[in-house]
């Protein structure tokens, strides 16, 4: 209910603060007609002046005539406030209504002269009296031999404005005058409202306005004196306290026609009654929310036993199913929605045990197709050979040759190598396929490569192995005999990848490893493993036993280096492809990780990496 109430009293509060807004617009389009009016009169006039005077107005320009006398005579009787000439420097040789201004240097009504443009100018002139003016040049042969100068005070012309504003101030400079409103002391509101009014124009600046937004503004935006307000759904008009009561407060900054703010009408608008309508739709708002929440309590209370009970026996049975058991059926006795939910849970967990039993179904026959394709291209390559020899040795033995001897010593021998490679096709792909388990005990990586170094007495030429083992080497828990069909598998690959000779170099070491990882708390210290962040983030210190397995021999090409964990991947002729994939799944049951690198002609290198232990920092 406060969330509601906050959020209506805000929403409240921002219409008022736009019917303000509305109400400085409107402010601005009689400002903006008091402008038209008065810049037309002036400009009907002095064109008129300039017009029916043109050639005494030049010829009381030269020196034997008496300027003021002619500019006199020519003013006499208009109902300008501001009447002047002015000669090609800019400085002002006549003045009707203010003689103090003769020889005065105006260059600024010079320039605007220059401009030749047909449009009213707001200007200051002496005492901080702004005055709409317009200024007439008189050409001659291309250049400005005069001009006239003609307009109004503002403060003297501006009729009675009534904007819905509560009170109206004309600021000239920094004189403030009261325009409208009863009677108030507008000295003690001068500073305030006279910085209003510069950090509206700060703020609000309408060279970063686009005019072409709003159709409504855009249409008096021409006039450069006028401010353009943009319509924003965020804009929050300043207040200012009067008397006893708050007031919003509008402003319509006064320009020059070089966009400087010489002025501004300033609009005072009472915020006693929006207040009363807003603390009273508070009131409405809070009873009717008092009573729609209890409507609401007592309707939910109803709704939530109809419901909550089927719906709990939905999650408790989704639950289940989530957890594999697809023979698990949910029992409700709801009626409707959940009962149609219920149900299409039902025949989803039966489409999804069919659909399980025939994937499963499909991906072993897929796998049973893929071994027996590989295992009858296997077995075939050895059993041509056999075929070929006894094919010899039965020819040989029919024709009685003397050489039978020979020839049965030699296809014996074929045929038990051929028979010897079936045997050992059929022993690594049983090893692969019943992979046993590692009995795992705490082993010294370090012993377990110098044991199987021991294999390797009987190197090729031009072959050379060399250790470097780290001491006091952290135990593992490892199965000694797998550790040691591994570092086989890694060495004779690369003593076969030295066909010319070259170096081997095992190397351990202890690598140790911070991060911010969650723990897995069922498992051992050989099985911690970085798991997905969560809040609780502890410093862990990893610490790992590494073998690193160097060769310089010719090396792997990225295809090859990308698949060589693949089972019946080789590059060998002789090769099952099943060595590097049973060494991948012993390092995986031993929570231990293996990487290649390797370049064509520039050897191989192997990083295997078993963890000893873990903890927090």
């Amino acid at each position: 209910m406060g969330s509601i109430i906050a959020a209506a009293s805000l929403l409240i509060g921002n219409s008022f603060e736009r019917v303000h807004l509305q109400d400085v617009k409107n402010l601005q389009e009689i400002i903006d007609d008091e402008y038209k009016r008065l810049g037309k009169r002036a400009s009907d006039e002095v064109t008129n002046i300039v017009k029916s005077n043109g050639a005494e107005i030049i010829r009381s320009l030269s020196p034997d005539q008496n300027v003021r006398d002619v500019w006199r005579q020519i003013g006499s009787g208009t109902g300008l406030g501001i009447l002047e000439l002015g000669d090609g420097n800019g400085t002002i040789v006549a003045s009707v209504h203010d003689p103090a201004r003769f020889a005065v240097d105006d260059k600024e009504a010079l320039r605007i002269a220059k401009t030749r443009k047909k449009t009213p100018a707001l200007r200051m002139y002496k005492g901080n009296r702004l005055a709409i003016v317009y200024i007439a040049p008189i050409p001659d042969r291309g250049h400005i031999l005069a001009f006239v100068v003609g307009g109004y005070y503002l403060k003297e012309q501006l009729r009675p404005i009534n904007a819905g504003a509560d009170f109206v101030f004309l600021l000239e400079g920094k004189v403030l005058t009261l325009l409208s409103g009863t009677s108030i002391s507008v000295e003690n509101l001068k500073e305030n409202l006279i910085k209003i009014a510069n950090s509206t124009r700060e703020s609000k600046s309408p060279k970063s306005a686009d005019p072409k937004k709003n159709k409504i503004i855009s249409r008096f935006w021409k006039f450069q004196w006028l401010k353009k307000l943009v319509s924003h759904p965020k804009i929050e008009l300043p207040r200012i306290k009067i008397g006893n009561r708050d007031y919003t407060i509008g402003v319509v900054p006064l320009l020059s026609y070089k966009n400087a703010q010489l002025g501004a009408i300033i609009a005072a608008f009472s915020d006693i009654q929006p207040r009363n309508i807003q603390t009273g739709l508070i009131r409405s708002l809070i009873g009717v929310s008092i009573v729609g929440i209890a409507a609401a309590y007592i309707a939910g209370y109803f709704i939530a036993r109809s419901v909550t009970k089927p719906l709990q026996d939905l999650v408790d049975g989704v639950g289940v199913i989530s957890k594999g058991d697809l023979d698990y059926k949910i029992e409700t006795d709801a009626q409707g929605e959940v009962r149609f939910l219920v149900d299409s849970v039902n025949d989803m967990t039966v489409s999804l045990k069919e659909n399980r039993e025939k994937l499963l179904s499909a991906e072993r026959i897929a796998a049973w197709q893929d071994v027996a394709r590989t295992m009858a291209h296997e077995i075939k390559n050895p059993l041509w050979p056999i075929q070929l020899s006894v094919r010899s040795l039965r020819r040989s033995y029919q024709s009685k040759t003397g050489d039978f001897a020979r020839i049965f010593d030699q296809c014996t021998e074929t045929i038990i190598e051929e028979v010897e490679s079936l045997r050992k096709i059929v022993d690594e792909f049983r090893d692969f396929a019943r992979m046993p388990k590692p009995q795992l005990q705490e082993c010294d990586l370090n012993t377990v490569i110098g044991n199987t170094l021991t294999l390797y007495t009987g190197l090729p030429e031009g072959i050379e192995i060399v250790t470097e083992l780290s001491d006091d080497m952290p135990h593992i828990m490892g199965d000694k005999e797998q550790l040691s069909r591994i570092f086989i598998n890694i060495i004779s690959n690369a003593v076969q990848a030295m066909p010319d000779g070259g170096k081997l170099t095992i190397t351990t070491l202890l690598n140790s490893h911070t991060s911010l990882f969650t723990l897995d708390r069922t498992m051992s210290y050989r099985g911690a493993r970085p798991c997905a962040p969560t809040n609780e983030k502890p410093e862990v210190l990893f610490q790992f036993v590494q073998a690193i397995f160097a060769d310089t021999g010719i090396g792997m090409s990225p295809e090859v280096r990308d698949k060589i964990f693949q089972p019946y991947f080789t590059t060998k002729e002789s090769g099952t492809g099943l060595g590097m994939a049973v060494v991948h799944r012993i390092i995986k049951d031993h929570n231990g990780t293996i990487e290649v690198e390797s370049e064509e002609g520039a050897g191989t290198r192997f990083i295997i990496s078993f963890p000893v232990e873990v903890s927090l920092v």
